[in-house]
C-alpha cells in the first residue's frame, strides 16, 4: 500500500469558507469529530469546485488520533476555514486547518493540527447522525 494514500484521499475534501461549528473529542476512542456548516467533495478534478457535491452540514471524523494542537497558546474560537491539507508521516498523517476569525486581532489566524491515522468525511443527517 502506498504510504501517502490517506493524505491523498484528503485532497478531495474542500472546506474553503466553511464555518467550523463543533469540535468533539472522544479521548477513550482516540477520535476527533469536526462539524462544519458545509463542505464539498471533489469527485472530478477537472470540473469547477462549484460543481462539486455539497455536504450540508459536513463532518470530518479523525480516527487513531495521537494529538490535537493549536499553534497559539489559546484558541480564540476562529471558525472560518481558509486553508487545509494533510502530510503523510509514515503510518500517521498530520492534518491541518487554517482558521480565521475570533475576537483577538493579534490571533486572527490560527492553525489547528491533528495527528491521526485516518479520517472519514461525510454529510450529517437529521439529528447529527452520520
Amino acid at each position: 500500500m502506498d504510504d501517502r494514500t490517506v493524505a491523498r484521499r484528503f485532497d478531495v475534501v474542500a472546506l474553503g469558507d466553511a464555518l467550523l461549528q463543533t469540535i468533539e473529542l472522544k479521548t477513550g476512542g482516540a477520535e476527533c469529530r469536526l462539524v462544519f456548516d458545509f463542505g464539498r467533495l471533489i469527485t472530478d478534478p477537472t470540473a469547477s469546485i462549484f460543481d462539486a457535491p455539497v455536504y450540508c452540514p459536513a463532518c470530518l471524523v479523525f480516527s487513531g488520533v495521537r494529538s490535537l494542537a493549536f499553534d497559539l497558546s489559546s484558541y480564540q474560537l476562529n471558525s472560518t476555514v481558509v486553508g487545509h491539507g494533510a502530510t503523510q508521516r509514515g503510518a500517521e498523517v498530520e492534518f491541518y486547518l487554517d482558521l480565521t476569525g475570533g475576537w483577538d486581532n493579534d490571533h486572527f489566524m490560527v492553525r489547528l493540527t491533528i495527528v491521526a491515522e485516518d479520517f472519514e468525511y461525510s454529510q450529517l443527517g437529521p439529528g447529527g447522525q452520520r
